[in-house]
């Protein structure tokens, strides 16, 4: 006798039962099994439930544990953002300050040269901060192509004048 298992009107199974005895199962038996085989189908339904019910768990802890992420992130791009607004109004000022400092110079004073890279140094310090910026507005940045032996001398230049640096 093969007694089928229902479970949200599909068939997820069957019951098997054997007998040596040709015709050996009567209908008590067969209403018995299907009872049993209802039994069986529901437990396997329960089971199945309670899976499904602890990956929607899992998934919900780490749906959360995403969100708690993306928050910081969105804090961090929020202090970053703030920091970066403030430290460019200095900028703006140490520009300022370097290019009347460079009006009021007359043509070949030796400190040209340094407020000038006062001045170009205040430009770096502005693209970073331009990008701290784009990052806490979640901004592409604008990619530019950079002369690499430009940079390097400008630096060079800066760290030779470094009031530590050792000859």
């Amino acid at each position: 006798m093969n007694v089928p298992l229902f479970s949200k009107g599909k068939i997820i199974g069957g019951l098997l039962l054997r007998s040596r005895k040709p015709y050996a199962y009567r209908d008590r038996d067969v209403r018995l099994a299907e009872r049993i085989a209802t039994q069986i189908a529901g437990a396997v339904a329960n089971a199945q439930l309670y899976t499904e019910r602890i990956q929607a768990e899992e998934e919900k802890t780490t749906l959360q544990e995403q969100l708690r992420q993306s928050q910081k992130m969105e804090a961090i791009g929020r202090l970053a953002g703030g920091i970066a607004h403030d430290f460019n109004n200095l900028l703006t000022i140490i520009k300022g300050y370097s290019q009347l400092s460079l009006l009021e110079l007359k043509e070949g004073d030796p400190l040209g040269e340094n407020i000038e890279e006062i001045k170009r140094a205040t430009d770096r310090a502005a693209d970073l901060t331009r990008q701290l910026l784009a990052f806490s507005r979640r901004q592409v940045l604008e990619m530019k192509v950079l002369d690499l032996n430009t940079l390097i001398r400008d630096l060079e230049k800066m760290f030779a004048s470094y009031p530590w640096r050792r000859h």
